[in-house]
Order: structure tokens, then C-alpha cells, then sequence
């Protein structure tokens, strides 16, 4: 179960869209119920919890989980799915902890592949959705059905956030032709002879939907 604010009362906080979008892709990898304001799973109410204070005071974009199958779960049950479960989700977490009410509303990288064709030539694939990560809860369902993607974006060893120079943004192509869905697949062919041999180099991708927001950067190694 993924709980956010508010917790001490069922009613929306000031920035319930956002957190409401971010605990559902939370929630994503292990189907997780959601606990927050206008949830089914909302149990009862909680004073004093430390998500509502952070939010509370510090505006704090907060979210707590509670896993495993009983109150201490098995040691088998923790190594092989709470932590690669809580792993993937606190990976999530960190990518959107830089704008934690913008990034979680933007598309999501959901999938890298990268193919060495040859020595001087990568070929990379990208599966990019904006709503796959979104868990179907019914009180979640028509407040953001997902908008359509308008582009992907790949960086090479420099992260975007750190750069304002257009040159270093490689669009990259989608596959059937046309940026008309809310799940589309894009590519790139990178010329690699220039890149040193034996380096290892950072490849981040970022996905922009058609109202103009963009989602968290995901970013892979590429060994020369």
C-alpha cells in the first residue's frame, strides 16, 4: 500500500493531482493499493503521521509504503520481492525528487534497448508512455488519461537539467512516423567512432508530451 496526504482527514490537499499521480506510478511495480483522499483503500484516519507534517509544513511531496504479506515478513519474501520491488520504486522516486509535482505528470521512459551494429554504430530503441505506469485504481481513473507524446530526447554525458545548449538534445525518431499516441516506441542511430574505445559513457532520455510537460530523465551505461 502506497499512503500520501492527507492522511488525518479524506479531502483533497492543495496538491492532490500531483501526489495522487506520483503514488499511483509508486504503487505501479508491486500493485499496490493507494491509501490517500478519495481512495477506496483509504482505512481510517491518522494523526500525527510524518507524511502529512512533511507535506504539511514543509510542502514536502511525501509518500510512505507499507509491504509484505505480514507484519514481519519471511526473509525469502524480503530478498525476493520487497527489495527488488522497493528498489525499483524508490529509483522512481529519485528521478522525480528534483520536481516532484511536475515530473511524475510527464511521459515515463519505460524501456531502453541498445544495439551495438557494429563498432562505429549504436542503434538505441525507446519505449515511452504516458499512462502505463499509471495503476488502474477506479477513483484514479478520467483525472489524467494520459497525454499524446510529442518527443523524446537523448543526451549523451550530459544530463539535461545541466545544459541549455539545443545541440546537445538528439531527437530521436518514432518508429511508425507520427507522435499521435500516449504509448509510442522511438530511435536513434548514433556514429560512435569519435568515442573513445573502452570509455563508458551516460545515455539519458527524456519524453515531452503535447501539453508541453515533460517526465523524469532515465539513464543508462554504454560501455565502448
Amino acid at each position: 500500500m502506497v499512503y500520501f496526504p492527507w492522511g488525518h482527514e479524506d479531502i483533497p490537499s492543495p496538491n492532490h493531482h500531483s501526489l495522487l499521480t506520483m503514488a499511483s506510478k509508486l504503487a505501479h511495480e508491486g500493485n499496490y493499493s493507494l491509501w490517500g483522499p478519495g481512495q477506496d483503500d483509504f482505512l481510517y484516519f491518522v494523526n500525527g503521521d510524518a507524511t502529512d507534517s512533511s507535506y504539511g509544513i514543509d510542502c514536502v511531496a511525501s509518500f510512505g509504503f507499507e509491504i509484505g504479506s505480514t507484519w514481519y515478513a519471511p526473509c525469502e519474501e524480503f530478498e525476493s520481492d520487497i527489495v527488488p520491488t522497493m528498489t525499483k520504486n524508490l529509483i522512481y522516486a529519485a528521478k522525480a525528487a528534483r520536481e516532484p509535482y511536475r515530473l511524475p505528470l510527464g511521459p515515463d521512459i519505460v524501456n531502453i534497448r541498445l544495439n551495438a551494429t557494429s563498432t562505429d554504430v549504436l542503434w538505441i530503441n525507446v519505449a515511452v508512455s504516458s499512462r502505463s505506469l499509471i495503476v488502474n485504481h477506479a477513483k484514479f481513473e478520467g483525472r489524467r488519461a494520459g497525454h499524446k507524446i510529442e518527443s523524446v530526447k537523448l543526451y549523451v554525458d550530459v544530463h539535461p537539467d545541466d545544459t541549455d545548449d539545443p545541440e546537445e538534445a538528439l531527437l530521436m525518431a518514432v518508429s511508425d512516423g507520427q507522435f499521435d499516441q500516449i504509448n509510442e516506441r522511438v530511435n536513434i542511430i548514433l556514429n560512435t567512432s569519435q568515442w573513445e574505445s573502452e570509455s563508458r559513457h551516460i545515455l539519458y532520455f527524456q519524453a515531452t508530451d503535447q501539453k508541453g510537460i515533460s517526465g523524469p530523465v532515465s539513464a543508462v551505461f554504454y560501455d565502448t
